[in-house]
């Protein structure tokens, strides 16, 4: 149903402004006038879309951590499934969460579960979170699973933010570059080819394969373009294919620099996640089966999902997951001695922080080594440059002296 914006004075005098769902505008008029209310103005609010794209505020992870702590703190309070999810609906300030709100509402006094309303948003609520509601039906703890989840949303977007903080410095270096060599290559190189062609200027190879390059972005400029163009969804194209995601995942895991710390990260959410599951009560094959589809990464839940037909066939997490050459020893020990004392979601637990740990310390070990190694790159961009420009006009100089 559609949202409108509405200002209103009560039977008391009182002005005041809100929003409220209805089925046309003519219905919330008659229902605001039936309360004794003076109509000042009511405006349906519209999402702004052209042909399907929808421009309307996204819902982002935090949001769904606001939600979950928001519905077990009401839960755990004693507060009935409904009327929890109406007062999160009356103070919920987000346009496009307000809905599907409303739909998990509609759908929950309909005769559904919790777990099945939420199974009909999967684009916000993944397998892992619905699979663990639904255990948590069946067990009559909704409340204490719904703050378990609350923790692990909280700690997988600590985790993300970390790692985009630690890329956004390289990435904004290298843009800048790119764009400063596009600038010099279109615009100062010809102007210099022109002044060297003039002084019939014996020039050195930087120089020539400088030129060369500003020549071939002056004349064929079109083709450099659909070259780049043809490369970037070409590349998109084969990430996207079963084989090319597995390959793209597995080296963003071996990749130098980067490499450990998208290892750990992902290593740290498998961790998270089956602890989570394990405690939930959910047995280890279902729950290994929702980790390899939330764990992020498509080389890990190849193999995690490998290990899972292992487990299947009578074999230990430890021995199964030995077989892939993502995870470390050192885990697959720490899983095994888990198992062998009975205490599996204890040695997760040890394994997640440890992960955890590991991710902090590469994230800070990240961030002091961006810093050189992009001075290192941007000083050889500058000294090909220097060369390319200047060894000409010092052979010129020379020539005159």
């Amino acid at each position: 149903m559609p949202l409108f914006d509405y200002k209103v004075i009560s039977n008391d005098g009182i002005p005041y402004q809100d929003t409220s769902e209805s089925g046309s505008k003519m219905e919330l008029m008659s229902a605001l006038e039936g309360d004794g209310n003076t109509i000042i103005f009511i405006k349906e609010k519209k999402n702004f879309s052209i042909k399907g794209f929808d421009f309307s505020p996204k819902i982002k992870p935090e949001d769904i951590a606001v939600f979950t702590d928001q519905l077990s703190t009401m839960l755990n309070a004693g507060v009935p499934l409904l009327a929890s999810l109406e007062a999160i609906y009356e103070q919920m300030e987000h346009i496009g969460f307000k809905k599907v709100i409303a739909q998990i509402i509609k759908d929950v006094n309909g005769g559904l579960s919790l777990s099945q309303a939420l199974l009909k948003h999967p684009k916000y609520f993944e397998k892992l979170y619905t699979s663990m509601i639904e255990s948590g039906e069946k067990a009559g703890t909704v409340d204490s699973v719904l703050k378990r989840l609350e923790t692990f949303i909280d700690k997988d977007i600590t985790t993300k933010r970390s790692v985009k903080a630690a890329m956004r410095y390289p990435i904004m270096v290298f843009t800048a570059m790119i764009i400063a060599f596009i600038v010099v290559i279109v615009f100062v190189i010809p102007t210099f080819a022109d002044l060297f062609e003039q002084q019939n200027v014996e020039l050195p190879m930087p120089t020539k394969i400088l030129i060369g390059i500003s020549n071939f972005f002056s004349n064929y400029w079109y083709l450099a373009i659909i070259i780049s163009v043809s490369i970037f969804y070409g590349f998109k194209y084969y990430i996207n294919t079963e084989k090319g995601r597995i390959h793209w995942d597995g080296f963003k895991m071996r990749a130098p620099v980067f490499g450990a710390l998208t290892q750990k990260s992902s290593l740290a959410r498998f961790a998270h996640t089956l602890r989570t599951l394990s405690q939930s009560g959910i047995q280890i094959i279902d729950a290994l089966n929702s980790v390899a589809n939330t764990v992020g990464n498509e080389a890990l839940r190849i193999d995690i999902l490998k290990a899972r037909e292992d487990v299947m066939a009578g074999n230990t997490i430890a021995s199964s997951l030995k077989k892939s050459k993502y995870f470390p020893p050192l885990t697959v020990r720490m899983i095994d001695i888990g198992e062998q004392a009975g205490a599996i979601d204890e040695m997760l637990e040890n394994v997640a922080k440890t992960y955890d740990r590991d991710v902090d310390y590469e994230v800070t070990k990240l961030a002091g080594m961006i810093e050189p190694i992009m001075t290192v790159v941007m000083g050889i961009f500058v000294v090909v440059l220097a060369l390319g420009v200047f060894l000409p006009m010092w052979n010129m100089y020379s020539a005159v002296q």
